[in-house]
């Protein structure tokens, strides 16, 4: 167990410097289209119908000739002259009920172990923000980047409703909407529930558009709860801005939450019948032990449990349309930024403070470079107190020397793992 818990002395405030975070981009999905309880089979399984039909024939009239084009081996012989006679009434046509078994695939969880000592010291903030602080600033935004990245995995080039490596340039971004909703309707899905799902930049282009000017419209909703805002629309579809550090393609999880991997690719829009997927949720746990049953230390735990995923059944996956960027996600994703000053000395510098995407992630060291870390999120990194080579550790505030003016930064966590770095080289200001 690794702390780092700042005693609040002697003085008292209400004031918890919180990181500013975004609500689930996804709750339009969960249990939207639920085809078959997940109760169905076994524990942790669902089982989706899959039904095909044959069209209409020629229904041909009792002791009538035969009509064109009709094929008399599709009909009944009501005469029974040995298949010789006229054939009457409905055509006899197949159907077909299977079955597909599905099983959850996302099995998260994670467990925090709080000292009482500590919690004492932080004024029992710690265990009081925690499960709060948890769900908004890790857990949503993981399964909202895994629901989206599942999305996008059942659209195909060749069927046509995805399309990869699109720009898209100011007073265009209409014209995509309208393609992607042109094939939904050829593909016979209805408009009513559709959900337009749009990172930022794509979000700016329409509100600087000068392709319309009335089509954009604001909704006054009200939920179930009684709270009330504001819904942004377009051609009657209802409009989500997803923050980009969720909303990518082919999602890498790992043991410290989620990231882009070399293969992921910002979205740029989605549009998405929400009956075409069904976000299950099938357990979702947060459990507290207090000192009291806690055995090999004196303070709490707290372990909180998700079991999702997302369901997209064969036939459904045609409500799904995706327009995918050909930026990679990984610059967006757990990337660093920083602050820095000019140290007291000539060629000093110091970092004066550190921001992540998405925000709030928890580290333990920051280690800086005069080159990249070839290091991906997730693995390992030793520092070796040298710039030029592994790294140098450093604090807030600390002076040192970096080769140029410029630097790369890594963040690791309590094991030495890479939870954040920079892509590229982050210009620090040196004293002269």
């Amino acid at each position: 167990m690794a702390n780092s818990i700042e005693n609040i002395g002697t003085y008292m405030t209400n004031l918890v410097d919180e990181v500013m975070v975004h609500e689930s981009k996804t709750q339009d999905l969960v249990n939207a289209g639920m085809f078959v309880s997940d109760d169905f089979v076994m524990k942790g399984w669902v089982k989706v119908a899959e039904i095909l039909l044959g069209g209409l024939g020629w229904y041909l009239r009792a002791n009538h000739q035969e009509v064109a084009g009709a094929n008399s081996s599709n009909y009944a012989d009501y005469n029974g002259n040995n298949g010789t006679g006229l054939r009457d009434g409905y055509p006899i046509n197949s159907s077909s009920l299977t079955w597909t078994l599905y099983r959850l695939r996302y099995d998260r969880a994670t467990q925090f172990k709080i000292d009482y000592i500590d919690n004492e010291e932080a004024a029992g903030i710690q265990l009081g923000k925690l499960e709060k602080t948890f769900l908004d600033r890790e857990l949503i935004p993981e399964v909202d980047a895994t629901r989206f990245s599942i999305l996008t995995d059942n659209t195909n080039i060749s069927l046509g409703n995805r399309v990869e490596n699109e720009t898209i340039a100011a007073n265009t971004i209409v014209a995509k909407f309208n393609s992607s909703f042109t094939w939904l309707f050829e593909h016979g899905v209805p408009e009513q529930d559709q959900i337009i799902y749009i990172n930022p930049t794509i979000m700016e282009l329409i509100r600087n558009t000068t392709e319309l000017t009335k089509f954009l419209t604001q909704e006054n909703y009200k939920s179930a709860d009684g709270l009330d805002f504001t819904v942004q629309k377009y051609a009657n579809r209802k409009i989500i801005e997803v923050p980009s550090d969720r909303f990518f393609t082919n999602v890498v999880l790992g043991d410290n939450g989620y990231s882009a991997g070399t293969s992921s690719y910002r979205i740029n829009f989605m549009v998405v019948d929400k009956l075409c997927a069904s976000a299950i949720v099938k357990l979702q746990t947060v459990k507290q032990f207090g000192v009291d049953v806690v055995q090999d230390f004196d303070g709490y735990k707290v372990n909180f449990h998700l079991y999702h995923d997302i369901i997209v059944p064969h036939n459904k996956v045609v409500g799904i349309y995706a327009s995918i960027s050909g930026t990679l996600a990984n610059t967006l994703v757990r990337t660093v930024a920083i602050a820095s000053q000019a140290g007291d000395l000539q060629n000093l510098t110091k970092i004066t403070g550190v921001w992540t995407q998405p925000a709030g992630t928890y580290y333990s060291q920051i280690v800086v470079k005069d080159t990249a870390f070839t290091e991906e999120i997730g693995a390992t990194i030793t520092p070796d107190a040298n710039i030029t080579s592994d790294g140098l550790v450093v604090t807030l505030n600390q002076q040192f020397t970096p080769t140029g003016t410029t630097i790369y930064v890594a963040l690791l966590d309590d094991k030495g793992v890479c939870v954040a770095k920079s892509r590229s080289a982050i210009a620090v200001t040196k004293h002269a």
